[in-house]
């Protein structure tokens, strides 16, 4: 049998998702967290954590007191 297993991808607030990366089903990117260029997830990311590589792992932590400000008028209304 060729049957698929699904399984939902949570991506929490503040998470960054870099260009490239791939998340696998079922993985859960918590607060804050950074996932690096061209990584691929295949287990669950803690949050104000910053994650690369094939498999993904951790590399660094981030200050838990993220505080974005917008520093330019936003062009959508």
């Amino acid at each position: 049998s060729f049957a698929g297993t699904t399984a939902p991808v949570v991506i929490e607030k503040n998470a960054w998702l870099a260009t490239g990366c791939t998340i696998l089903e079922g993985v859960h990117v918590g607060e804050g967290a950074v996932v690096a260029c061209g990584a691929v997830v295949v287990k669950d990311v803690d949050p104000y954590t910053v994650v690369g590589g094939i498999p993904a792992k951790q590399i660094s932590n981030r200050n838990e007191n993220v505080d974005y400000k917008l520093i330019m008028p936003s062009i959508l209304h």
